[in-house]
């Protein structure tokens, strides 16, 4: 997913900003961060931080918000939490998995790093998509980690 998005970002790099304003046009205010298929990303890796769970970007897509709050709300997280209680924490297997999951938060912290930087290539102090501040919004959701409740990415 993330490679993909390198790819897209490299491309509308090329783009000058008046061109990309022309094509912001037609994406009606969608972006990648604002999604309903972010957010589900975003909740089924852990639930988020009660401040981004009560932020705008969660706010606008009500049905995964919903999901996220339920009780029984599986996620990636929950499942790493739940084994390491029940089979304790050492092996190659875990230290395997700890390794994924911190490649992914790693390829995640430089996309949105890449999105920042674009978006404030392109649109400078402009609002941006999704009724969000635009690049100030970028660089605040930067702390944002997938994994923030395991020890890996501390």
């Amino acid at each position: 997913m993330f490679e993909r998005a390198a790819g897209l970002f490299r491309t509308v790099a090329t783009m000058r900003a008046e061109h990309f304003s022309t094509f912001r046009h037609y994406t009606q205010g969608a972006s990648a961060i604002q999604s309903e298929q972010y957010k589900r990303f975003e909740s089924l890796c852990g639930v988020p931080q009660a401040s981004r769970l009560h932020s705008t970007a969660f706010t606008s897509v009500p049905a995964v918000r919903a999901e996220t709050q339920d009780p029984g709300h599986d996620t990636v997280t929950r499942a790493y939490l739940d084994l390491r209680h029940e089979r304790g924490t050492g092996g190659a297997a875990w230290s395997r998995l700890d390794a994924a999951l911190g490649r992914l938060e790693s390829r995640h912290q430089r996309w949105k790093s890449a999105h920042r930087g674009l978006a404030a290539r392109m649109l400078g102090d402009a609002q941006g998509s999704g009724y969000t501040d635009g690049v100030p919004y970028l660089t605040g959701v930067l702390e944002n980690r997938l994994f923030w409740q395991l020890p890996l990415t501390r």
